[in-house]
């Protein structure tokens, strides 16, 4: 069992734990199914980019597990290290509020004061006549009858030069078929992730135009097929997996 000093980073951690091994990152993605990139985030500290903190949680346990080192421990910092980042987010983003706030403030207070200068000059010193109140420039009739049809016209030119995009095409479908109780978290495309509990014999159908990431309770718990295509699970029982496909 590999152990370091608690006041050691997460990347710190997790990258001495892995080279201890003689993983690379290439190398430890093949064994964890984990992808490169996600690895590379979490040992960078990547916050932003890293998924939901539920899909980060389990990656940490199957890393722990890969390279030997204590998950409990790898679990700790990465709360750490997380709430950290969000402390750090939300001061910058008090700060950047607090100049906003300010800065609006004076070009409110600038446009207020041009627009009170601008009605003083523009008020006549006798006020408005009945003339020209009267005159047919101010009334109805005086408008270009065809303003609003020219206007309709240019819409629609607009949208038939511009037609609207059409929605992304689903071109993955998985089936799963839960043979045992267990649970499942799905990240489809860019959408938030969704959690399920799945009871044996239940059936789940997922649609994706780009991809599906899946955390899975135990790996004996689910067959899956994509595009009518079985998928092959690495795994024991009771043992959490990731897939990432296609």
């Amino acid at each position: 069992m590999i152990t370091e000093q608690k006041n050691d980073s997460l990347g710190a951690y997790l990258q001495s734990a892995r080279k201890a091994r003689g993983l690379d990152v290439k190398a430890l993605s093949a064994q964890t199914k984990i992808s490169a990139q996600v690895i590379r985030q979490m040992e960078n500290e990547e916050h932003e980019q890293l998924p939901d903190p539920a899909f980060v949680k389990g990656f940490l346990r199957l890393y722990s597990a890969a390279v030997g080192c204590d998950g409990q421990q790898a679990l700790a910092l990465y709360l750490e290290s997380r709430e950290r980042h969000e402390r750090e987010m939300a001061l910058q983003r008090g700060e950047r509020n607090g100049g906003r706030f300010w800065l609006n403030m004076f070009i409110s207070l600038g446009a207020l004061g041009s627009i009170m200068t601008l009605s003083l000059y523009m008020i006549p010193e006798s006020g408005f006549s009945k003339r020209g109140l009267e005159s047919p420039e101010y009334t109805v009739e005086a408008m270009a009858p065809s303003s609003s049809a020219a206007l309709s016209g240019e819409n629609a030119a607009d949208a038939e030069a511009n037609p609207p995009e059409p929605a992304p095409e689903e071109k993955w479908l998985l089936n799963i078929h839960a043979v045992e109780d267990t649970w499942l978290k799905v990240l489809v495309d860019a959408e938030p992730f969704r959690e399920y509990r799945l009871k044996r014999g239940d059936r789940l159908e997922l649609s994706a135009a780009d991809n599906v990431n899946l955390l899975l309770g135990s790996a004996t718990a689910a067959k899956m097929t994509l595009n009518g295509k079985p998928v092959t699970i690495y795994g024991k029982s009771g043992q959490t997996v990731n897939l990432d496909l296609p």
